[in-house]
């Protein structure tokens, strides 16, 4: 690729973008994506997705949860906003019991 595709493609591209960004809007996404169920506060700290625990957008979740960070929750921040939540949200998984 050379500098006049280069200067092609970016005049293709919008000069605006078409939703509000916001640093750290998919911080909730990442740590739905990576809770597997309700979960410790303390567990989630020492993981290696603990510091999504402190962005803004999450951290009222982690003030109001009483020390458990609610799977629904979580998931409920990361979808809001979309049209249809449900149609990307990560189906509930297969549990095995005796």
């Amino acid at each position: 690729m050379n500098a006049q595709d280069l200067r092609l493609l970016l005049a293709r591209l919008p000069k605006r973008m078409t939703y509000p960004y916001y640093a750290g809007r998919e911080d909730a996404w990442l740590l739905a994506q990576h809770m597997r169920a309700d979960t410790k506060v303390v567990t989630l700290r020492e993981g290696p997705w603990g510091k999504l625990l402190n962005r803004p957008l999450v951290r009222p979740l982690v003030a109001g949860g009483g020390g458990v960070l609610r799977m629904i929750d979580v998931q409920a921040l990361a979808y809001a906003g979309r049209n249809d939540p449900f149609e990307t949200a990560p189906r509930a998984r297969a549990t095995q019991t005796d």
